[in-house]
């Protein structure tokens, strides 16, 4: 990795580096975003208006965990979708508890928010650090919580009538 005309090949510093690198770009992002005259405004705690989730069964989890796709990286827990796919039936009870705590409770579990990001370059010269992107992996239980999300909101938002199930794209 070449910065200011060193070489860098300590894999500590390129790392920093490139972490350095996306997170300037993400405030960036943020700064110009924010520039454009929207506000952001702080959420209160409105339970009582708030979405409710049914709790997941173990048909439903079965089936989402039959659809992780096996080609996907592991995530920072080097679990693969394989290994989870094929482990199902022993531990889709305590993976059904934690899921349904998580929506009981509206707390995300801090371990599943880790992603493992991985370099990849992208085009010009390969020591350059704007010439790399960042590639997120997620862990595959994070996946499966993602989804059983997504299936409940999709499913309150049909409901109450904001998006109507003809509307293939908003799903």
């Amino acid at each position: 990795m070449r910065v200011n005309n060193k070489i860098i090949t300590d894999k500590t510093k390129i790392a920093n580096i490139l972490h350095n690198n996306h997170t300037d770009a993400i405030e960036k992002l943020k700064h110009e975003y924010n520039s454009q005259g929207t506000e952001q405004t702080a959420m209160t705690d409105k339970r009582s208006q708030s979405m409710y989730l049914k709790p997941a069964s173990e048909k439903v989890l079965t089936n989402v965990m039959k659809k992780l796709k096996t080609t996907k990286p592991t995530g920072h827990d080097e679990v693969s979708n394989y290994l989870i796919k094929h482990m199902a039936a022993e531990i889709i009870t305590p993976l059904l508890d934690i899921a349904n705590c998580s929506f009981q409770e509206r707390v995300f579990p801090d371990k599943l928010k880790l992603v493992k990001v991985v370099p990849v370059y992208r085009k010009g010269k390969h020591d350059d650090p704007n010439n790399n992107r960042a590639v997120f992996s997620v862990s595959g239980f994070s996946k499966i919580l993602e989804i059983l999300m997504l299936n409940g909101l999709t499913a309150f938002l049909v409901k109450h009538k904001v998006i109507i199930p003809a509307r293939h794209g908003y799903q």
